[in-house]
């Protein structure tokens, strides 16, 4: 039998425990207590050499240590947001939503229905490029191009040209000619009042010539225009944090980035971005600087893009861990097809924070609360950026604005802006402090009110009539481009609950007759009428109508089975580009995903297509929950039942503990601390596992 440094055998040490870091919850039960290693004076010998001991009782601060994936954490729910009804007869399914960044791809659909997609990294060639020199004779004097063929000889002399009277478009003409003709540099110089434009061979080991530097400038007039339009295809990051590290690259402002929306971090996206006079090849260096972010697709255009020039987006989701029958899978899509889905505002409208949503902030806008307003935004709250909570933590204990500013390292943060704003208008001028802040965040708060009393009132009118068009109901009349009311019998059986829209709130929208009373009940809760009218016309709300459903176009879908937890199962648009292999179906996979494609309008959810698929809330708190209840399967796999490993196997890991606790107690180490700990996690599994079932 094989011994040890110590002359103890393997096998007496297999089941001790191995004091390294605590186990993720996702590893086996197996390599969380299992773990080989012999202890020996002062620390403990495995295959890894001598490791001195871990002392338990020193803690981590609280915000380096990572959160177990069972620490889900409070999350917004849907039903908090008023998402509380389904219009499908077909039966749910559970299936794990955004579990990897690669399950999710959004490609954006330009107005004329064409997809976003990434396919070349190719710099258009320059249209002067291609232009002849004859053809560029007839846009000159002839005057200047006797001047400009001395430049064609065997050995040409520098050229001075008087363009004093010459207009811009010209003088580019010229400077296209000198460059097509030689290896030149010119440049425009000033004499007395006069204009010259002096060409030079270039010449780059002389040392004596004059100064010039070589003009690479794209003359854009012939470009087709001054805008230079581009693909960005990320992942794990917003498209403004994206912006804003390509705006440093270039040495540019964000603001003179455009692009008709954001698009989320948590997937693979692409969408339309342009900037004015920038040059592809300086794009293209930008862009790969920044990890996981690709640009191409360069062209040219007159025009820049503009907030809402999309028609749609393209979806591509993987559903993992699929447990349901592949027909009654068949049934949900076929009702989402036939059925379509309740176009709630999605949970992403009102933020990640349920005691601070989005919503709430609007409220108190609309309500001229403009201190209350202030202090939600700045507000301590759970989140990752230490450096923004210790801000918050100061400010909302001192309410000194100038202390917790000092803080901060980025000053272009929301925060930033209203601290800074504090420090220059102080309290006494509220509105001037949240005029600091852009104006599309302000009208982001006072629009998810909108949302939120329009999911609510949506809720309402499905739970009361279901999904029969009644009088009352308004349509939209597309001939007339305005709403109509039904307000007759005969009118019912021209209409489906796909023609119905429900008003966003506002003094500008008509309402349904019998959803009036509801508006106003809902509103008067807040201190609100239908109105929504103030005196600051910054935070008035005239209203608007959207669609009560939504049905997905080009709707398709596929079951896939997989080997391991983390394969992949859709190609993002960089990897189609690098040529790399499709996922294929593995029949006898042990897990299994419903693949789908679909095309939905710029203002509709996929996340609520997906949720009257599964009949599941979609929520960050939901998906993490069944992501870990998958993990629990996986442990117990490796044992026969979390119970029986409970009865026998921690028995042996406490004998062990109890063997080695007065050794570990001359070394002032509280091993039982640890140990327990480790026990803990294992009790919680099961806990959480019995919970889920």
């Amino acid at each position: 039998m094989s011994t040890n440094t110590d002359g103890r055998s393997a096998e007496n040490s297999k089941n001790r425990y191995f004091r390294g870091s605590r186990r993720r919850v996702n590893q086996s039960l197996v390599e969380v207590v299992l773990k080989t290693d012999c202890f020996s004076e002062g620390g403990y010998q495995n295959k890894l050499g001598r490791r001195s001991f871990k002392r338990t009782l020193d803690r981590s601060p609280r915000e380096n240590v990572k959160r177990s994936k069972l620490d889900i954490g409070s999350r917004l729910k849907e039903s908090d947001i008023g998402i509380t009804e389904y219009i499908g007869k077909h039966l749910g399914f559970s299936a794990i939503i955004k579990e990897r960044y690669n399950d999710f791809h959004v490609n954006e659909i330009d107005l004329d229905g064409q997809v976003t997609k990434l396919t070349h990294q190719d710099i258009p060639r320059n249209p002067s490029d291609d232009e002849s020199i004859e053809d560029l004779k007839t846009l000159v004097s002839s005057t200047i191009w006797d001047q400009l063929q001395a430049l064609g000889k065997e050995n040409p002399s520098s050229v001075e040209i008087d363009v004093t009277n010459i207009d811009k478009v010209e003088r580019r003409t010229i400077h296209t000619i000198a460059k097509k003709l030689a290896n030149v540099v010119s440049q425009t110089v000033d004499k007395g009042d006069k204009k010259f434009l002096t060409i030079v061979p270039n010449t780059k080991n002389d040392t004596n010539g004059p100064k010039i530097r070589k003009d690479k400038r794209i003359d854009w007039s012939r470009c087709g225009g001054d805008y230079c339009h581009f693909l960005l295809h990320k992942v794990n990051m917003d498209t403004i944090s994206v912006v804003n590290q390509l705006a440093v690259s270039l040495r540019l402002q964000p603001n003179n980035f455009c692009y008709a929306g954001t698009k989320d971090r948590r997937a693979w996206t692409t969408q339309w971005i342009s900037l004015r006079k920038v040059e592809p090849h300086n794009i293209l260096r930008a862009g790969k600087s920044i990890r996981g972010a690709y640009v191409g697709n360069f062209k040219y255009a007159k025009d820049s893009l503009k907030l809402g020039m999309l028609s749609g987006n393209q979806f591509r989701i993987a559903l993992r861990n699929a447990c349901e029958t592949d027909e009654k899978i068949e049934q949900a899509m076929k009702s989402l097809q036939d059925n379509g889905f309740i176009n709630y505002y999605g949970l992403q409208r009102f933020g990640s924070v349920p005691t601070i949503p989005t919503h709430e902030i609007g409220k108190c806008l609309l309500q001229g609360e403009w201190h209350e307003a202030i202090e939600l935004i700045l507000k301590p709250r759970p989140e990752k950026d230490n450096e923004l909570a210790e801000v918050r933590r100061i400010y909302a204990e001192s309410k000194d604005a100038r202390a917790a500013y000092a803080k901060l390292k980025r000053i272009d943060t929301i925060e930033a802006r209203l601290l800074k704003g504090l420090q220059i208008s102080g309290d006494k001028n509220p509105l001037g402090v949240l005029d600091s802040i852009p104006r599309n965040i302000r009208l982001m708060y006072i629009h998810a009110y909108q949302s939120f009393v329009w999911n609510h009132i949506v809720s309402k009118r499905i739970k009361q009539f279901g999904t029969e068009v009644v009088i009352g109901d308004l349509v939209y009349d597309k001939q007339n481009c305005k709403e109509t009311i039904n307000d007759e019998k005969e009118d019912l059986s021209n209409y489906t609950l796909a023609d119905v829209v429900m008003p966003q709130p506002g003094w500008k929208v008509t309402y349904p007759p019998y959803a009036k009373a509801w508006y106003n009940e809902f509103l008067a809760k807040d201190g609100l009428t239908t109105d929504l009218r103030q005196n600051n016309k910054k935070y008035s709300l005239s209203g608007a109508y959207r669609n009560i459903l939504e049905i997905p176009t080009n709707l398709s879908w596929k079951i896939m089975h997989y080997e391991n937890k983390h394969d992949d199962l859709i190609l993002s648009d960089i990897d189609e580009m690098r040529k790399h292999t499709s996922p294929q179906d593995k029949p006898n996979g042990k897990n299994k995903a419903l693949i789908i494609e679909m095309c939905l309008k710029s203002s509709s959810y996929a996340t609520m297509a997906l949720r009257e698929i599964l009949k599941n809330d979609t929520s960050a708190e939901t998906q993490a929950a069944l992501s870990a209840a998958q993990d629990v399967d996986n442990i117990k796999s490796n044992v026969t039942t979390i119970d029986e490993y409970s009865s026998k196997d921690l028995e042996i890991e406490k004998d062990h503990t109890e063997k080695n606790s007065d050794k570990c107690q001359e070394e002032d180490i509280d091993v039982k601390t640890d140990d327990t700990m480790k026990i803990n996690d294992i009790k919680n599994i099961s806990e959480t596992c019995q919970i889920i079932k």
